[in-house]
């Protein structure tokens, strides 16, 4: 997950918490199962059994479709993209679920960035950061 992250400075440790945090956050706000990132932060970060270093097989072929989705979404975002194109990604999703997606993807579009990265929003300005674009389709009614 944190690879190609542009705004976590690797040589610093005091920030790796906060960004453990931040991929907590974002994978719970997408919806990503329990059983995949824990129920808290400090399960999925802390100790020797952190849910971060769960092993997911190649190309995630242990995760259910769903979460590989939804693990591919968060990579996306973390990556700071200023444009996301997502074809049928919705579709390997629940109604209810790509609603929650769709209201993340919302929040990122309005308010140029997630408030749950704060590691990127709070180090930038509203006023100067790139307008975000989402183009999505899907079969869902939504």
């Amino acid at each position: 997950m944190k690879f190609g992250v542009q705004h976590y400075e690797y040589r610093l440790a005091a920030f790796k918490p906060i960004f453990d945090r931040e991929i907590f956050e974002l994978c719970k706000l997408l919806g990503v199962s329990n059983s995949l990132i824990g129920k808290t932060a400090d399960e999925f970060s802390l100790g020797p059994e952190a849910k971060k270093y769960t092993l997911i097989g190649l190309n995630g072929e242990r995760l259910s479709l769903t979460d590989r989705a939804l693990l591919t979404l968060a990579r996306a975002l973390l990556s700071s993209v200023d444009f996301l194109l997502i074809s049928n990604l919705l579709d390997v999703l629940g109604p209810n679920q790509a609603i929650r997606v769709i209201a993340v993807l919302k929040e990122l579009t309005e308010k140029r960035g997630l408030s749950v990265l704060q590691t990127e929003t709070m180090s930038t300005p509203m006023h100067l950061r790139k307008k975000k674009t989402v183009i999505f389709s899907t079969k869902l009614k939504v």
